[in-house]
């Protein structure tokens, strides 16, 4: 395999094996360019890892060409792999891939994939068999939570987040790969496939149930659970537990099911309401996006916290927290214990007991309530006390009520700090994006309401501002035209702005100037075409403008002119096919221009008509038929239509008096003998008033022309003494 590779790129070379898993083999490579020495890795897929896998498939019932193609299936999907993850290319947090190769197998199915890719240490080998602190696992959650920020711009959901799709590199970045089975999140989002490993897996994707991009948050907080949980999964308490199969199952159907995790063992209380709510069962309770999340995480760095164990999410919901480990025992100190019994012996004082009151229901109510409202924890205790048995129906309502209000706050305020992460970034769009969907769920919520009506206001500003600054940036390098357009395509979105409408003022008067140039310049050389054009695309964006619609004119009716003048001389030379090609060109640019219009129809007027393209009264010529080659080798053919007769053929044609001569070619045929001879004779309605010259072998083709005017018939007579054939080509009527 290392030739293979060193075959594809030979500036690399193989140093060694570093690692294989289900889908291929990893090598470490090295490449030297003067004096300096970078290293890398290359993973190498096989498809199929087994040749068994053809045979199995083909015993399955699949034919040599389904298996190919299923196969060929397979090997596309690592191909959109490899290029999403080259559109990922050089974001710090997730794999770099450098390039790629699929080489198919000569003589049986079979492809090998090459990818070449930035060299880090696999996160499980990096960690070994210690446990991480707590920042470690912190700053790991910050790392991915930047590579999901880039795959939620991107609408990609990785489906696949676990150790083993986490590395790390020299400095200590923690990177997101593999993104094997990520895909494009689709603008429906029915049918979605269930992929992903099951231990990291969110439960709406192993129910096969509608997802987004929350379900790499839900796994993210798994593996950083897993980490903060003496490397155990939700559920497995022990070693023995996660070991055992049928433990580690029950443990996977009961998170899968919705049962609420208990807090990560080795977890602050603050960190561990962290992840419960990043792996909260219902994707409405967790963090509403990766930024969010990442947010909450840097919080909770002891560099951004305000004191230990006093971190707040803001913006997310906040689960149970996490039972406070109890007070380590004081060691006694000198005098206590005097103390102490002192302490006793007022205890043991007989106290005289009241009479429990009946009617203390409203007290007790009013403390809850304060209680609530300041998210005191005392509401079991107090609810134990005697003789208020009678107000928890009521109590219960009210904690529903409270709880309920408390929930709407947190999700309002974890919308709020996400469309502000999106703002402080300049992207309203998203910003705004983030606020209407909260209005959906919260449709009168004040807040909301006004924060999306600023962000639309910034968007058109920020929008406006853009506009401004590109179209200076054109003007500054004389282009006017896209100045000028830039600020037209924001009139158009944002309307009149006395700004934009200032600047079209501006950039027109420049644009104006710059057109009348260009066409001058073209006047110059003659291109009247060019120069009309240029004022065109002027008045395209200038509408309506005096100056540029003389322009226009002048400059219409030179090239009007010049495509006459060009006609006429292809006219004269019997060039009629020509120029009215030329005439009906012009005709595609200046649509509309009577001058050429007219010349068109003169033209046609002008243009003879063959011979050829009448129906003859009487008799008839054979057009087109024999090789029409006289004594000297000359070629007749050219002319389009000819006819080869001999003596005796006769033909008559009725014309209407519509024309006034006939011309013709007439030459010998190339079979003619020394001592044949013939001529051409012409009638017109029945009388001879032309006969050419006698031709004979050694005869040059003679050009024959008959006045015809006001003939309503005419006959073409072959005639001679003896049978020589003649060849009469390009015989064309006159107007």
């Amino acid at each position: 395999m290392a030739q293979e590779i060193e075959k594809i790129w030979p500036e690399w070379k193989v140093e060694r094996r570093i690692g294989g898993g289900a889908y291929g083999t990893v090598y470490q490579v090295v490449r030297t360019d003067h004096n300096l020495t970078s290293r890398a890795a290359i993973k190498v897929i096989s498809i199929p890892k087994d040749p068994d896998e053809i045979q199995s498939l083909q015993l399955d019932g699949m034919t040599a060409d389904g298996t190919r193609t299923y196969l060929q299936g397979i090997v596309d999907d690592f191909v959109n792999e490899i290029q999403l993850m080259e559109s990922l290319k050089g974001v710090q947090n997730i794999v770099s891939v450098e390039d790629y190769k699929v080489v198919e197998r000569k003589g049986e199915i079979g492809w090998d994939i090459y990818i070449r890719m930035e060299l880090l240490k696999p996160f499980n080998e990096w960690k070994g068999t210690r446990m991480l602190s707590e920042n470690e696992v912190i700053r790991l959650g910050i790392d991915l939570c930047s590579a999901l920020e880039i795959c939620e711009k991107q609408s990609i959901i990785h489906r696949d987040i676990k150790p083993e799709n986490i590395f790390v590199n020299d400095f200590g970045f923690f990177k997101l790969g593999d993104f094997g089975i990520a895909r494009k999140l689709a603008a429906t989002q029915s049918s979605q496939s269930i992929k992903g490993t099951y231990n990291y897996m969110a439960p709406e994707v192993a129910s096969g149930s509608n997802y987004d991009s929350r379900v790499d948050i839900y796994s993210l907080g798994i593996v950083l659970y897993r980490l903060l949980n003496n490397n155990r999964l939700p559920f497995l308490e022990t070693e023995q537990q996660a070991t055992n199969a049928e433990a580690r199952t029950d443990a996977l159907n009961r998170r899968l099911q919705g049962e609420p995790l208990p807090p990560p063992s080795n977890a602050s209380r603050d960190l561990a309401n962290l992840v419960l709510c990043a792996c909260a069962y219902d994707p409405n309770a967790r963090f509403r996006s990766a930024a969010v999340m990442k947010r909450a995480l840097q919080n909770l760095l002891p560099a951004n916290s305000a004191a230990p164990g006093n971190v707040t999410l803001s913006g997310v919901p906040s689960p149970a927290p996490a039972p406070a480990p109890a007070p380590a025992p004081r060691p006694e100190q000198p005098g206590a214990k005097k103390k102490a019994e002192k302490k006793q012996m007022k205890e043991k004082k007989p106290k005289k007991e009241k009479p429990p009151k009946k009617k203390g229901g409203k007290k007790l109510l009013l403390v809850i309530v304060l209680l609530l409202l300041a998210g005191g924890a005392a509401v079991a205790v107090l609810l134990t006390m005697k003789g208020e048995s009678e107000n928890l129906p009521l109590v219960g309502s009210m904690i529903s009520k409270v709880n309920e209000e408390n929930t709407r706050k947190q999700e309002i305020e974890s919308i709020l700090t996400e469309a502000a992460t999106y703002a402080d970034a300049g992207d309203y769009a998203n910003a705004i994006k983030s606020i209407t969907d909260g209005l959906t769920r919260y449709p009168e919520e004040e807040s909301l309401t006004a924060k999306k009506t600023e962000y639309e206001n910034k968007q058109v500003a920020q929008s406006k501002q853009d506009a401004l600054d590109q179209a200076a940036a054109y003007a500054a390098m004389g282009n006017y035209k896209s100045a000028l357009e830039t600020i037209q395509l924001a009139q158009k979105q944002l309307g009149n702005d006395a700004d934009l409408l200032q600047k079209v003022a501006e950039y027109t008067d420049g644009y104006k100037k710059f057109a009348i140039n260009t066409a001058a310049q073209y006047e110059q050389s003659r291109d009247y075409l060019n120069a009309y054009k240029t004022i065109v695309d002027a008045l395209k964006l200038v509408d309506r403008d005096a100056s540029l619609n003389v322009k226009l004119s002048l400059y219409e009716q030179n090239y009007a002119d010049t495509v006459v003048a060009e006609a006429d001389s292809k006219a004269a030379a019997l060039d009629f096919d020509g120029a009215r090609s030329l005439l009906n060109a012009a005709l595609k640019e200046i649509p509309n221009n009577e001058t050429l219009k007219t010349k068109l129809s003169q033209i046609s007027a002008e243009q003879p008509v063959s011979l050829a393209s009448l129906t003859p009264i009487n008799g008839g010529f054979d057009w087109g038929n024999g090789e029409p080659k006289d004594p000297f080798g000359n070629d007749y053919s050219a002319s389009g239509t000819y006819t080869i007769v001999r003596c005796g053929n006769t033909v008559e044609y009725r014309i209407y008096g519509n024309y006034s001569k006939i011309t013709m070619t007439i030459a010998p045929e190339q079979s003619i003998s020394s001592d044949e001879s013939a001529c051409i004779q012409l009638y017109a309605d029945d009388v001879l008033v032309k006969t050419s010259p006698t031709i004979t072998r050694k005869t040059d083709a003679v050009q024959f022309s008959v006045p015809i005017e006001g003939a309503e018939y005419i006959s073409i007579v072959h005639s001679g003494d003896y049978w020589g054939k003649l060849i009469l080509s390009n015989i064309q009527l006159w107007p």
